[in-house]
């Protein structure tokens, strides 16, 4: 999965990882969050975002989506 930050200083901030079947939008999040690329006001829409796209990505075994998220 790859995700797209925009940050406050207009600077973009890719990151990439593997996911698994046992990673959730919850704990990815909660991540994020830990290591400051998001605020913890956003953690449940970032979780509901990744839930969603890893929901996408079972479903239809299609390429990785690219999240985009203004931070």
């Amino acid at each position: 999965m790859t995700l797209l930050l925009r940050m406050d200083d207009k600077m973009n901030r890719q990151l990439t990882c593997e996911v698994t079947t046992s990673d959730s939008g919850s704990n990815l999040a909660d991540e994020l969050v830990r290591y400051g690329f998001i605020n913890s006001e956003d953690r449940q829409t970032i979780a509901n975002l990744i839930d969603e796209t890893l929901k996408n990505r079972i479903i239809t075994n299609s390429p990785p989506h690219l999240i985009e998220q203004r931070a």
